[in-house]
C-alpha cells in the first residue's frame, strides 16, 4: 500500500516557513536569525574559522528595497559579536549583538559597533538601577 505524501511535505514546509517568518511583512524572525547562526556556529567549529554575519547584513542592506512599486534604501544600527570570542553560543552571541547594538543607536543613525566586555558590564550596572 502506497500514501502519497506530497500535501503532508508541502504543509509541513508551509508551517516551518509561518514559523520563521513574520506573518505581515513575509521577512525572516528571530527563529530564523537564530536557525541561521547555529548553523554558521556550527560551521566555524568544524573549520577553525570566525562568523563574520556583520559584513554579510550590512552587503544585504545597501541594496535598494522594492516595496510596491517604490525603492527603499535602510539604514542600521548594528551590533556585532564574533564566535568565538565573545561567546560560543547562539543566544549568547545574539545578546551580545544586542548590547553592542544599544551603543551603535546611541552614537546615531547607521552605525555599527563591535561588543566588548566593558559594554556588559554597563548594561548589567543601568539594568540594576532600573530594576530598583
Amino acid at each position: 500500500m502506497f500514501h502519497d505524501v506530497s500535501a503532508a511535505r508541502q504543509m509541513s514546509a508551509q508551517l516551518a516557513h509561518l514559523a520563521q517568518h513574520d506573518f505581515l511583512t513575509d521577512l525572516p524572525n528571530r527563529m530564523l536569525l537564530r536557525d541561521r547562526l547555529q548553523q554558521a556556529i556550527s560551521s566555524a567549529r568544524r573549520r577553525g574559522e570566525h562568523v563574520d554575519l556583520a559584513g554579510k547584513l550590512l552587503a544585504a542592506l545597501a541594496l535598494p528595497c522594492a516595496i510596491s512599486s517604490h525603492r527603499v534604501h535602510i539604514s542600521a544600527s548594528i551590533g556585532i559579536s564574533v564566535y568565538p570570542d565573545d561567546a560560543d553560543e547562539a543566544d549568547a552571541l545574539l545578546g551580545h549583538a544586542d548590547t553592542a547594538m544599544y551603543h551603535a543607536k546611541e552614537g546615531g543613525r547607521n552605525d555599527c559597533r563591535f561588543f566588548d566586555r566593558d559594554m556588559a558590564v554597563v548594561a548589567r550596572l543601568t539594568a540594576g538601577v532600573s530594576a530598583r
